[in-house]
């Protein structure tokens, strides 16, 4: 029982343009209080945490040029007090004290301060080569502090049967990255394709621990642990799209869309010490694909119009490559899925739509799948399991009802 309190700001300034380069520059950033309340678990402490950022961007554009360019300062502030907690016999529970009354308690998280701070940017070229072709290309630095859960993290978080560990003494992650996209638009149809490659130091990912014995520690007995660590990383892929919209049929549309990623330990010190089973990352998807066919019926009947139909199939590929050191990860199996669905809109005397409906199935054969993202995978309380997989399945064949009303 947490209440978590968030201010966004931002402040941003347009310039003159100079010698036909439009600037922009500004500050943005985040002010955050988390406080325990009347819990009795406590996966994090009591935190304040300020973020602040300021950025500078330019863009010019030169015949069928266009470059653009930016970068951008973080500074992440977070802090928290000795955090006391206590066992209640009465309750058999355990509670937050505070002081003067922290009698016959004990610190569940010591007082932390930490400041972090990286800086990042990026330029890109968009070449508009005719009509038809563009393509781009684009390269940065990236930033990112490490979040409270990876930093502050000692308890049980009930609902993905796990006890997370942080570890106070993390860095930012910084990377590069070079991505190149080509696309190609005709009146009947288009297609884009965009490659990337992305290297990542100080990259922080979850690893699950065993005890001396080769048992997994249950640090909360029934409950897996897991430990955030830092490493090194290289995630390298590729999405793709295309879209067909004949002219000579207007109210048929078909969409098929694709995106792969590999994500590659390249911590040579890791790799090392655990072998074959370190070379995957945890938690990539495998490759996956989703096609789309819509029929737009646009003639007018009574006070509806618009109506449409659609039906689209979802697949993933099976994953082999996973982080498999101390069965962190396993692998998962491949699936495909039909959603279909259609709607229309209500219009006024005038013919101005004032709600739209649609109506769609996902699942529509009610296929049992995991996906190798989700945490429920490894939550499983059996000993042996009655289905042969471990875990909790994704949703099932779900009907989803949806109304848009324009004021």
């Amino acid at each position: 029982f947490v209440r978590l309190q968030t201010l966004n700001y931002e402040a941003k300034y347009s310039f003159p343009q100079w010698l036909g380069i439009n600037f922009t520059g500004g500050i943005n950033g985040m002010y955050q209080i988390n406080k325990n309340i009347d819990a009795t678990d406590f996966p994090i402490p009591d935190y304040r945490l300020f973020d602040i950022g300021s950025f500078l961007t330019a863009k010019k554009e030169i015949n069928k040029w266009v470059i653009s360019g930016g970068i951008r300062f973080d500074n992440r502030m977070i802090q928290w007090k000795d955090f006391f907690i206590r066992g209640e016999p009465m309750t058999g529970f355990t509670k937050q004290v505070m002081y003067p009354d922290t009698a016959k308690s004990s610190i569940a998280f010591p007082a932390f301060h930490q400041q972090l701070s990286g800086l990042s940017g990026s330029l890109g070229i968009v070449y508009n080569i005719s009509n038809t072709l563009t393509v781009k290309g684009n390269t940065s630095r990236g930033y990112r502090s490490p979040s409270i859960p990876e930093i502050g993290s000692d308890g049980l978080d009930p609902g993905a049967r796990i006890y997370y560990i942080g570890n106070r003494n993390f860095i930012p992650e910084f990377n590069w990255q070079t991505d190149i996209g080509i696309f190609l638009n005709y009146p009947n149809i288009d297609f884009q394709v965009e490659l990337f490659n992305n290297n990542i130091t100080n990259y922080i990912f979850l690893q699950k621990l065993y005890n001396a014995n080769g048992q997994a520690l249950e640090l909360v007995p029934g409950n897996f642990t897991y430990q955030y660590k830092q490493g090194s990383a290289q995630l390298f892929g590729l999405d793709a799209a295309m879209a067909w919209h004949p002219k000579t049929m207007p109210w048929l549309i078909f969409q098929h869309n694709i995106s792969a990623i590999k994500g590659i330990n390249t911590d040579n010190e890791s790799l090392k010490l655990l072998g074959e089973d370190a070379k995957y990352l945890p938690l990539i998807p495998p490759l996956k694909t989703v096609s789309r066919l819509r029929l737009n019926l646009f003639k007018q009947k009574m006070a509806a119009s618009e109506y449409f139909f659609q039906t689209e199939i979802e697949t993933a590929a099976e994953q082999n490559n996973f982080y498999a050191v101390d069965n962190t990860e396993t692998k998962t199996n491949a699936y495909l899925l039909i959603n279909t669905g259609g709607g229309f809109n209500i219009v006024n005397k005038k013919d101005i739509p004032v709600c739209k409906i649609s109506l769609q199935i996902n699942n529509l054969f009610n296929i049992a799948y995991q996906s190798h993202q989700s945490r429920l995978k490894y939550f499983e309380y059996y000993q042996t399991s009655p289905n042969a997989n471990s875990g909790i399945y994704q949703m099932g064949r779900n009907l989803v009802i949806k109304a848009i009303f324009n004021w």
